[in-house]
């Protein structure tokens, strides 16, 4: 994982944006719990790594079918 990297050089915190077209692919509310498993376990890597985790939840990536009811 990149977290190895991250580490060896020196850093302290690391930020990073969700894909909420990731996490909820359509408009029907269903959670791709692949998505939070995998967030969480780079979240968990940084903190266990003692990086404290940035995370931005919107980074001007919204889900085609969010954008088509306003946003």
């Amino acid at each position: 994982m990149m977290i190895c990297f991250i580490d060896g050089i020196g850093l302290n915190s690391f930020q990073t944006s969700i894909q909420w077209s990731r996490m909820m692919p359509d408009k029907t509310g269903k959670i791709n719990f692949e998505a939070v498993k995998f967030y969480n376990a780079v979240i968990d890597e940084l903190i266990n790594s003692g990086i404290l985790p940035i995370v931005n939840l919107y980074q001007s990536d919204i889900p085609m079918w969010a954008q088509k009811i306003g946003g």
